[in-house]
């Protein structure tokens, strides 16, 4: 022969009776001995990397999602119909947005019947200042005649005194007085009957007023708007709708403030405490997010044995409450375990394993695979540290 052929070679790899056939060939191409043509790996240079022991935390992955800080029931607050639905579930709003409009045809007859009370209101008012004015007048009166006939009553006693006029004039005048003063008290009954007369108008107007004012509200009413920026997750009623008040017509979500809830197994719950930082990775977005931890209920629940924890975090550009995201949480304390890049590692043939160079070919060797971290793996088995392993397993071609 011109070259040298190096033979196939056979190992037996893993348990449970598998049996991995791998064939080595420097390029002689010859059948193997046996009439079966042999698997063959095709020579190159490899990019290696040792496997190390490290020290890494056991960590427990918990799930969760974002909820809102802020959440209400947009209700309606008065009765009518629904003439407009201006939001759809998933649509997002600004504080002071349009939600829906109800008919406000009963609140604006009730508008109109509590402004007719007020003009109503003011006649009366008109009417007892005028019964009051008239009233003063004549006390101006009485009182004038009271001064006159109080004199006059003093003369005649004094004349009687004298001598100069007779019992029956002084009694004459006597009697006058007599009558200008029960006027005088009849008047000043009427004087005070009017000020209340007054007083009531006012009363009147003021709570004519008053239902003015309230059906101005309630024609406000008829416009339900955010009362801030958020969500619509739900909406309960469609155009045309006979609502109430206090009858929910859409659900709104805060989107500005947001945090992150789970439901944490009782075994990880004592690893977690107030204030504490995590890591938190949403959904379809490559960086996490810092959160600090707000709120622990330690009432478990009976069924699912979990706990519930919430974790505030900053402004998230376009959060939507609902998306879903995880944790990591330190449980243990490290422990030391073989390390390799997650590149390192292939399956071939429903079998995950590592190409782990012996005598300078590649071997395909299996291996038990443990946590995750990033680009690197925790190997818990078929490989020790120091093994030296192919970087990049999808570049060996086996044919």
């Amino acid at each position: 022969m011109d070259k040298q052929c190096r033979t196939p070679w056979y190992r037996f790899l893993g348990g449970g009776g598998v049996a991995l056939l791998i064939g080595l060939m420097t390029g002689c191409g010859q059948p193997a001995q046996n009439g079966a043509p042999p698997t063959q790996v095709e020579q190159q240079q490899w990019v290696t990397v040792v496997a190390q022991e490290e020290t890494l935390p056991l960590l427990r992955t918990v799930v969760g999602h974002l909820e809102a800080e802020d959440e209400v029931h947009l209700a309606s607050r008065i009765t009518g119909r629904v003439v407009k639905m201006a939001v759809q579930a998933g649509q997002r709003v600004q504080a002071g947005s349009l939600i829906a409009e109800v008919d406000a045809q009963d609140v604006v007859a009730g508008q109109q019947q509590a402004q007719a009370g007020v003009s109503v209101a003011e006649a009366g008012l008109r009417q007892a200042q005028a019964a009051l004015a008239e009233v003063q007048a004549r006390q101006a009166a009485v009182q004038a005649a009271l001064v006159d006939a109080q004199r006059h009553r003093d003369r005649m006693a004094n004349l009687h005194q004298e001598g100069a006029v007779s019992q029956a004039m002084l009694d004459q005048a006597q009697t006058r007085l007599s009558v200008v003063q029960a006027d005088y008290g009849q008047v000043q009954a009427a004087l005070i009957q009017a000020e209340r007369g007054i007083e009531q108008a006012q009363a009147q107007i003021r709570q004519a007023q008053a239902g003015v004012s309230q059906a101005q509200a309630q024609l406000t009413y008829a416009r339900i708007v955010a009362p801030f920026a958020g969500v619509i997750t739900q909406t309960f009623v469609e155009v045309g709708s006979l609502v109430g008040p206090g009858q929910p017509l859409a659900h709104l979500e805060s989107s500005d403030r947001l945090r992150f809830q789970m439901q944490v197994p009782e075994s990880v719950l004592p690893f977690l405490r107030l204030g504490q930082t995590l890591s938190v990775q949403l959904d379809q977005r490559p960086q996490p997010v810092l959160g600090q931890i707000s709120q622990i209920i330690p009432s478990a629940s009976v069924s699912s044995r979990t706990s519930t924890v919430k974790l505030s975090l900053p402004p998230i550009p376009d959060g939507i409450p609902g998306l879903m995201g995880r944790i990591q949480v330190e449980t243990r304390q490290p422990l030391a375990t073989v390390v390799i890049p997650i590149s390192s590692v292939v399956e071939r043939l429903g079998i995950t394993g590592v190409y782990r160079l012996h005598q300078g070919d590649p071997l395909f060797t299996p291996v038990v695979l443990g946590s995750r971290s990033g680009d690197r793996v925790q190997v818990h088995g078929g490989i020790q540290s120091g093994d030296i392993l192919i970087q990049d397993g999808d570049q060996v071609n086996v044919f």
